[in-house]
């Protein structure tokens, strides 16, 4: 398993961070993984993510929602996935939380 999500993302790695390409190609291997956006949030890649590209992860992907949820957890809720559901409401209303939340299992 390799935390590089495509051939495009390894090859800016060693271009520009070599320092973690390196450890990543040691510690995973070089190949990218082949899987859905699903699969991807769920093993925790929008970390990676993030600090690769310097963006968020995409809405509906489940990632934002995982990430948001750790955080809360983190602070000590004692609900943090009812709370981040909370906040994704108020955030995006009803209506397109429903459908990202559908989007994203």
């Amino acid at each position: 398993m390799s935390p590089f999500v495509s051939e495009k993302q390894r090859r800016y790695l060693w271009m520009h961070e070599p320092k973690i390409a390196k450890k990543w190609s040691h510690k995973y291997g070089s190949k990218p993984i082949k899987s859905s956006k699903k699969t991807m949030a769920k093993k925790g890649f929008a970390k990676y993510y993030k600090r690769v590209t310097g963006k968020k992860a995409k809405l509906g992907t489940g990632a934002r929602f995982k990430a948001l949820k750790g955080k809360l957890a983190k602070k000590g809720a004692k609900k943090p996935g009812a709370l981040a559901a909370w906040i994704g409401r108020r955030k995006y209303g009803a209506k397109r939380f429903a459908k990202l939340s559908a989007k994203g299992r």
